[in-house]
């Protein structure tokens, strides 16, 4: 039997000043007797890393102007490179698709990666036009 124990932190300015919310879950498998409860075998450790847009942010996003949304959009990628960056800014991670596995939630992704594509297509329109994946 393999038993599964997630701790999951929540990270945001207290001020409100940032529009993300980064959560990172720590994933510990261990495979353990069913009737015992006996562990088995090592353990073995995983961390999952979501970020989520606030609501607030992201219905202005939605509803912004093409120009207005070029600029937030700008905005709130650097908001969240610094995030990233501010995780664990010592490590010295190589080969991080080592740590990379699929979403498990497939039609999110796929809106996210569509969302992404509408993003990727204002950009390259250089805000001329603007149609969300989401309806």
């Amino acid at each position: 039997k393999t038993r599964r124990l997630k701790r999951r932190r929540s990270y945001s300015r207290k001020n409100n000043s940032f529009a993300w919310q980064l959560d990172v879950t720590e994933v510990t498998t261990v495979d353990a007797d069913g009737a015992t409860g006996k562990i088995l075998g090592p353990s073995s450790v995983l961390f999952e890393i979501e970020m989520e847009l606030n609501a607030v942010k992201t219905l202005e996003l939605i509803n912004a102007t093409d120009e207005t949304a070029h600029k937030l959009c700008q905005s709130l990628s650097k908001q969240l490179w610094w995030m990233l960056t501010q995780i664990n800014p010592l490590s010295d991670v190589l080969d991080v698709e080592e740590y990379l596995r699929e979403h498990p939630d497939k039609n999110s992704t796929s809106l996210a990666l569509a969302q992404c594509g509408s993003i990727k297509k204002f950009m390259e329109s250089k805000g001329s036009e603007w149609n969300s994946a989401i309806a």
